[in-house]
């Protein structure tokens, strides 16, 4: 029996990078995963790459800086597998592998750094 048979995970920011691998990792040990990212054509690749070995996963555009967003996430996990076990909550301000906040505190854009404290915090609310 794998070590998260039957448990549901949810993987913020699961399309690539570490939220990548840990998707991939908690399907490979039984869990079922909801991919939850903004860029959706990175994770529709990560589902197939967990389908392909024999994993359960899905994806939904979903971002953690928007609370509706949030809360649709999990009844969305919830209404498709029943239950929710696992949140990962990865998700960081960065879009196809690249940042919007660059630079400093003093030379960021303000709407950069609003989304940046929305996506870091805002999502643990």
């Amino acid at each position: 029996m794998s070590r998260f048979n039957g448990q549901v995970a949810i993987v913020t920011g699961g399309a690539l990078g570490i939220g990548g691998a840990t998707a991939r990792k908690l399907a490979s040990e039984g869990a079922k995963v909801f991919i939850a990212d903004i860029d959706d054509s990175s994770a529709a690749l990560n589902v197939q790459s967990i389908k392909k070995t024999g994993g359960i996963a899905v994806a939904s555009h979903i971002d953690v800086s928007q609370s509706g967003d949030i809360a649709r996430m999990v009844d969305e996990a919830v209404d498709m597998y029943g239950r929710l076990d696992i949140l990962v909550q990865n998700a960081f301000g960065v879009i196809a592998g690249e940042s919007r906040i660059h630079g400093s505190a003093l030379t960021v854009e303000e709407d950069n750094w609003d989304y940046g404290i929305d996506v870091l915090l805002k999502a643990l609310y």
